[in-house]
Formats: structure tokens, sequence, C-alpha cells
């Protein structure tokens, strides 16, 4: 199975080649700080997920 990410990224480059050049520099800025706010929302859905286990921690949830 082919991963949703790999085909943004194609899809990203190939957009990227067809900007002029004096854009070029822009789109990729713009793509570092997509791919950092997505892995900082990762971040914050994991702590989240570990703060809802935590709850639990310990207790019959039957």
């Amino acid at each position: 199975m082919e991963d949703p990410g790999d085909y943004r990224q194609e899809e990203r480059e190939e957009i990227e080649q067809s900007l002029p050049a004096h854009q070029k520099w822009m789109a990729r800025a713009l793509r570092a700080l997509e791919e950092r706010e997505e892995k900082e929302q990762k971040k914050l859905i994991k702590a989240q997920m570990h703060n809802q286990a935590a709850q639990y921690d310990g207790q019959n949830c039957w």
C-alpha cells in the first residue's frame, strides 16, 4: 500500500517545478512551515492520548 504522504510530496514537487523562479523560495518556505505544523499537531495528539490513558491507569475499565 502506498503512503499518502509520498503522493502529497510528489504533488508538491510538481507544483513547485511549475512555479516561476521568484516564487519557488516561497513555496519551499510554506512547505517547511506546513511540515513543522504537522509534526507539532502529531505531538499534541500523542500528548492528549497519553493524558487520557493516564486517567485510566490502574483502574478497572470494564
